[in-house]
């Protein structure tokens, strides 16, 4: 009897054991292995496929279409990205001979280009970003940061230059402080730093006119907007889209 209450007590006792329970969130990668190619970036905390596109003056829909990344185009730190395709030496694809374009049939005129495009700028009602002057003009040529400077005062309304939805939001982007980016269309994206603060979060549908951020200071301290407009990742004259005034 002795030895049977011992039993039933021991039995007890491991019925009763304390349980722990460990919370499962979203999987994390595994820490990627550094590769020298220069066509290859490795995603931070706080990247969106829009901050890297616009980084490194490529088109999001290239960079998601080269990686498999479908919409919304979520990403997520430790990632590694190919910004370029990798090159198909020796195959079809680009071979010379494959390459030559295909003599037009006689009599018949050459197929004409779509014009959705070019009509694409028309469709988006552009609106200055705020007030104030020109300091500083754009330039092709400039090492980096390709747009306008307006100057103006600390803390002066920032606005958004069209109808659009927030893509990103942050400091991540050297040289830029804190940033904002609006996609427009699948065209264009228009991007606004040195804010000093902002009012605004990734993926809000914002509208032409809107209240989004409040000037801040650039790297001499002085009060003024940085602003893009990129088409196709590419930084363009804002000054083309902005009316005149």
């Amino acid at each position: 009897m002795i030895l049977s209450a011992l039993v039933m007590a021991c039995s007890s006792n491991n019925q009763m054991a304390p349980v722990s329970e460990r919370k499962i969130g979203k999987p994390q990668l595994s820490k990627p292995v550094k590769r020298p190619a220069s066509d290859q970036v490795t995603v931070k905390t706080g990247d969106t496929l829009y901050s890297i596109s616009f980084a490194y003056g490529e088109d999001f829909k290239a960079i998601a279409d080269i990686n498999d990344i479908p919409p919304p185009y979520t990403i997520y730190p430790g990632q590694q990205l190919r910004l370029k395709p990798i090159p198909m030496v020796g195959s079809k694809a680009t071979s010379p001979r494959n390459l030559t374009k295909k003599p037009t049939a006689p009599g018949k005129p050459p197929p004409k280009k779509s014009s959705r495009a070019s009509k694409t700028v028309h469709l988006i009602h552009w609106h200055w970003p705020t007030s104030g002057k020109i300091l500083r003009g754009y330039s092709s040529k400039a090492p980096r940061k390709k747009g306008i400077g307006i100057t103006g005062s600390k803390n002066q309304i920032i606005e958004s230059a069209a109808d659009g939805k927030v893509v990103y939001s942050g400091d991540g982007l050297i040289g830029y402080g804190n940033l904002i980016i609006v996609k427009h269309n699948e065209t264009y994206l228009s991007a606004y730093a040195h804010n000093s603060k902002v009012y605004v979060s990734e993926g809000q549908k914002v509208q032409v006119g809107q209240k989004i951020a409040l000037m801040g200071v650039n790297e001499s301290d002085t009060p003024m907007l940085h602003f893009e407009i990129r088409k196709n990742g590419k930084p363009t004259n804002p000054l083309k889209y902005l009316p005149k005034r």
